[in-house]
């Protein structure tokens, strides 16, 4: 492991493909748009429509805010394979290295505790999230996809049985996990299906996934606000700003790992300035994007 650095790919739950791997890793500006997107909805948007919000069932008709909302969830939904593995799979290759090849420069012992500490702060904050969620992810989604059919009332409140949300819930599991456990076994279906999804030339693919992550970036941090301003207009108790901020760390860390699969800089120092300054812009726009309703609308 080179010097000042986290290895991601420890913790990526997709495994390398033989002696290469796939490096993808959004440009900071397709991060500082789906936050100035989200920003205009969070600001704009989105308040005109959540009066009109309710808890739909049998008994209570659709409104334009919970179609709006289903149509989003399921577009999430499905978008998220599909940038996956239009990204990672059309991007250069590059030899894997082994933390063998790799030679630590000297460096003083403050400049070893302050990357210690980066690399801790990073791993407890980031590292450990991730794993957990890059586990689950499938059924996150699954619950991603529940939700979004009850905004439609698909089911009538029975959504649990129901085969639009049963049938693509158990194969996405199956499939998440059968890539995991064994990504180069021949017969892989996933190999297969992710072909449908791979567009050749990669300029052009380049510049469909990355509107697509604008997309789907800014339509996920929709959904959980919205969801999150629902439920704290019906329980004011619950509205502290160290609640907001857990959720949009978690949101956060979700919507833009599962995308990263090239090593992470933990030393400030070895990031070029212009990466650092869109980075934090574009987190610092998102968060008061998501607080915006709460403490300024």
């Amino acid at each position: 492991m080179s010097k000042g650095r986290i290895n991601l790919r420890k913790i990526q739950p997709f495994k390398k493909q033989g002696n290469e791997i796939h490096s993808y890793f959004p440009l900071p500006i397709t991060w500082l748009i789906s936050s100035i997107l989200f920003f205009v909805i969070a600001s704009v948007v989105a308040p005109i429509f959540w009066t009109q919000f309710n808890q739909v069932d049998s008994r209570t008709e659709l409104t334009t805010l919970n179609i709006i909302l289903g149509i989003s969830g399921i577009i999430v939904y499905l978008l998220e394979p599909v940038i996956w593995f239009n990204n990672i799979h059309t991007t250069d290759k590059e030899k894997a290295v082994t933390e063998d090849e790799t030679t630590p420069g000297k460096e003083s012992l403050t400049s070893f505790i302050a990357d210690l500490i980066v690399k801790g702060v990073l791993l407890i904050v980031i590292g450990i999230p991730f794993l957990f969620l890059a586990w689950f992810k499938p059924v996150l989604r699954a619950m991603i996809l529940y939700v979004s059919l009850g905004f439609l009332n698909v089911g009538s409140g029975n959504l649990g049985e129901h085969p639009l949300f049963v049938y693509p819930v158990i194969a996405d599991i199956l499939l998440y996990y059968l890539n995991v456990i064994a990504p180069d076994w021949k017969y892989n279906p996933v190999k297969l299906i992710s072909r449908l999804f791979i567009i050749k030339n990669r300029s052009l693919a380049r510049y469909t996934g990355s509107i697509l992550l604008i997309i789907h970036t800014a339509l996920i941090y929709t959904l959980l606000l919205t969801m999150l301003y629902y439920d704290i207009n019906r329980h004011p108790e619950k509205l502290e700003l160290k609640n907001l901020a857990l959720w949009w760390l978690i949101l956060t860390v979700y919507s833009r790992m599962a995308f990263i699969t090239e090593n992470v800089d933990a030393s400030f120092k070895n990031i070029p300035r212009r990466v650092l300054l869109l980075t934090i812009l574009s987190l610092i726009i998102s968060f008061i994007s998501f607080i915006w309703p709460f403490y300024f609308g």
